[in-house]
């Protein structure tokens, strides 16, 4: 609870009405300078063979981004074949997150040898992801035009787990090759996440000053997407996709630099749950070491947001009493703010 928590920023213990806000302090720039940078995700297509467009790698992120806080929508397209995802609510143990997985032909011709199955390696820690078999037992379907295959699967948790758990996509082309995709599903430990209640800032302020939360905190500096630094919105479109459709809150005006975002959640305590945390709390702050905010240019042609002067650093921090939750939300982060590493 808050209140077993008892910070030390500057006007935390002044009673409602009777004093300055609290606030939460910019971190210095030594601060900034100790904190490690990241390249950035990998990205909603992890590979496929044939080597995919730019275009069509762009698109796959930006469906995946949206699916993160989302229920339901196309996760992969190409001119052959579209790949809806659509997860269901997450049931009251908190032990697994049921999905359902579509494969719809949208070309013009048949398409044989139909393929989803697990990707056998590098899947993500603390979980472990299943899926049902191809209708009928078949290893491999055949689509007709505009045929659809169903599968259902189960991502089962174990603990605390990173983002994109994956499937290998795979059908012959008209030349008797095989296309092969490894796609991300957009199964994040935000899928267990919501918000208990209003938190107000000084109870916020608490529990980020503590010693647990911050002995176990979680940051990084990374580059946001190009898109984000373009809108011109700033903290606004920061925060709208940290709050994963509402597994976080917004917490306003509480950071002493208007150009930083401070949001707050929890963890659920389940029973049989390998792991167990309350308030989860997150902080970007936008810009630059010393608050100042980078400049953003409009996209041109053939810019995928990579070129310096469209660049905006964001530093991430997460604090909770698991170091282990703090990372893995801090990658699902990652996935919605920067663009996927080259």
């Amino acid at each position: 609870r808050a209140s077993r928590h008892r910070g030390s920023a500057s006007g935390a213990g002044h009673a409602p009405g009777t004093g300055p806000s609290p606030t939460l302090p910019r971190s210095s720039p030594e601060i900034w300078s100790r904190t490690p940078r990241t390249a950035g995700p990998p990205g909603a297509l992890l590979w496929r063979s044939p080597p995919a467009s730019e275009e069509l790698v762009e698109r796959a992120g930006r469906n995946y981004w949206n699916l993160l806080a989302g229920t339901r929508g196309t996760l992969y397209e190409d001119d052959r074949i579209m790949m809806e995802f659509a997860v269901d609510p997450v049931p009251s143990d908190g032990l697994s997150l049921g999905f359902q997985v579509t494969v719809t032909n949208r070309g013009s011709h048949p398409i044989q040898s139909v393929g989803l199955e697990v990707g056998r390696s590098q899947q993500p820690r603390g979980c472990e992801l299943r899926l049902e078999p191809m209708p009928a037992g078949l290893a491999r379907a055949f689509l007709g035009r505009q045929q659809k295959i169903h599968l259902r699967g189960c991502l089962e948790v174990r603990g605390p787990f990173e983002p994109g758990p994956w499937l290998e996509l795979s059908y012959l082309l008209p030349d008797d090759l095989c296309l092969k995709a490894g796609v991300r599903l957009p199964l994040a430990i935000t899928r267990l996440m919501a918000p208990a209640g209003k938190m107000e800032a000084s109870a916020f302020l608490d529990l980020w000053n503590s010693p647990d939360f911050a002995h176990a905190e979680a940051a990084v500096i990374c580059t946001l997407r190009q898109d984000l630094v373009a809108s011109g919105t700033g903290p606004f479109a920061v925060g709208r996709c940290l709050e994963f459709g509402g597994a976080l809150r917004c917490l306003l005006g509480l950071d002493e630099c208007p150009r930083s975002v401070a949001l707050y959640t929890s963890c659920p305590l389940r029973q049989g749950m390998p792991w167990e945390v309350s308030s989860v709390l997150l902080r970007a702050e936008l810009g630059t070491p010393n608050g100042e905010s980078a400049p953003a240019f409009p996209a041109q042609r053939g810019n995928r947001g990579n070129s310096k002067e469209t660049m905006a650093l964001c530093r991430v921090s997460v604090r909770s009493p698991s170091a282990a939750v703090n990372r893995c939300l801090l990658e699902a982060v990652l996935d919605v703010l920067c663009s996927a590493q080259a």
